[in-house]
């Protein structure tokens, strides 16, 4: 029996009531009981359910390594037996909960697909530019033609602002060496007049 949007939703509603489901062995799902209240959500919202299954399947696992991490092999005591016996029901335990988990998650997944199937929208894989489909991809050739137009046209305008600032610092070396050149005569001069005076 497939499972409803109330049986696989109710953890994160709690104003939906509907039966218990277990899962068996095989994956199936088992329901008992009937549902009294019919609640439809909105695909954003089931995005947010989905994330949180996610999340719960990943801690899961987490503490299902945790308990491989410390399990010990029994040594013939009555303890380490015992010990053994509750890691082993621990980590099944959570075996059973990724089991419900990606079946909430399969769930929500196609409830998704099927509300999002009519509307138009550009796949994300075709969005990525690659180096090499620039030239199958009109609109990334434009772009990459005026950046390449862009990026000849800044180097020029470096290259041309290197030009200037060398020509630039020439004069300035050139008046410097003028501006010392007259100081050197005027000192010379001054110091001839004082000389012709004594």
């Amino acid at each position: 029996m497939n499972p409803s949007s109330n049986q696989i939703l109710r953890p994160y509603n709690n104003q939906i009531t509907s039966s218990s489901s277990t899962v068996t062995s095989s994956g199936s799902v088992q329901s008992s009981g009937s549902s009294n209240t019919s609640e439809t959500f909105n695909t954003a919202t089931l995005c947010k359910f989905g994330a949180e299954t996610v999340q719960g399947i990943v801690s899961r696992t987490i503490e299902i390594f945790k308990e491989l991490k410390s399990i010990q092999l029994p040594n013939g005591t009555t303890a380490g037996t015992q010990l053994s016996l509750d890691k082993k029901k621990k980590v099944l335990e959570n075996f059973n909960e990724i089991r419900q988990l990606f079946i909430k998650l399969k769930f929500i997944y196609d409830k998704v697909n099927n509300d999002c199937n009519g509307m138009d929208y550009t796949p994300i894989e075709t969005l990525i530019p690659y180096k090499d489909d620039v030239d199958t991809r009109p609109d990334l050739k434009k772009v990459s033609e005026n950046y390449r137009h862009l990026s000849e046209t800044g180097r020029e305008l470096k290259e041309q602002l290197q030009l200037r600032s060398t020509y630039l610092k020439d004069i300035i070396n050139q008046l410097r060496k003028i501006i010392w050149e007259i100081n050197t005569m005027l000192a010379m001069r001054s110091q001839l007049s004082v000389e012709e005076k004594l």
